[in-house]
């Protein structure tokens, strides 16, 4: 059984409860108030999975007690909890905050289900996904994604961050286009290879406008949730 909405009243042991999620940027400093609500409502409302976009951090660029690894172990058991997250590798100019990002936690009895994990080709984090194992050799394959927003000028932005490293490429595609032409392609993939793919997160674009409803539904993938962060 599946429920689509908001609503976290009390899980049926059979369910599989998945949230996707807008951090709007982690604090650099840990054990922020924000933080530590994100890690309390896991544990309270028994999300199994959870999809995180805009975590805002270049890890790269942060000690190791600071890494999101780090910061997950302090509040979940690191035996039944699996986590990646994504960011913009290309980034160059050392600073700690990082506009973006991806990510994909799961926990209690699917982690343990958990096959493997990866990023978007491009490693601009993009997207995040992971893989799990189910019953007679099915696998799902869920998926993070946080499309940026239209250009508004600003240098550390998404949008630029992405435009600077596709001109190095000698691409001259907007972002948001390549991003959608990309994420099309490997969402085709993996439908081939037989994987059943759930995709989460903000798009920064109305889901129901039909240049979205238009782009899922070539792809077979039906849009089961509206609102600022979708299930799709």
């Amino acid at each position: 059984m599946v429920y689509q909405g908001d609503f976290f009243g009390p899980k049926h042991s059979d369910w599989l409860r998945l949230v996707s999620l807008n951090l709007d940027n982690l604090a650099i400093e840990i054990n922020e108030s924000n933080e530590v609500s994100l890690f309390q409502s896991i544990l309270e409302y028994g999300i199994d999975i959870l999809l995180l976009q805009e975590l805002g951090l270049h890890w790269s660029n942060l000690s190791r007690t600071k890494q999101w690894r780090s910061r997950v172990e302090r509040f979940l058991n690191p035996k039944c909890t699996r986590t990646r997250c994504s960011h913009n590798v290309h980034d160059t100019t050392g600073t700690r905050a990082q506009a973006g990002g991806t990510g994909i936690l799961s926990h209690d009895k699917v982690s343990h289900f958990a096959m493997s994990s990866g990023c978007d080709n491009t490693k601009l984090g993009g997207w995040t996904w992971s893989r799990f194992r189910g019953k007679g050799g099915m696998v799902l394959r869920v998926v993070s994604v946080y499309r940026p927003c239209a250009s508004s000028g600003g240098e550390r932005t998404a949008w630029s961050q992405h435009k600077v490293y596709f001109n190095d490429q000698n691409d001259d595609r907007d972002p948001r286009k390549t991003f959608m032409e990309d994420l099309a392609t490997e969402i085709q993939e993996w439908i081939q290879e037989g994987d059943q793919v759930i995709v989460g997160g903000d798009l920064n674009e109305e889901i129901r406008g039909p240049a979205i409803k238009e782009f899922f539904a070539s792809l077979g993938v039906k849009i089961c949730r509206y609102g600022a962060n979708v299930l799709l």
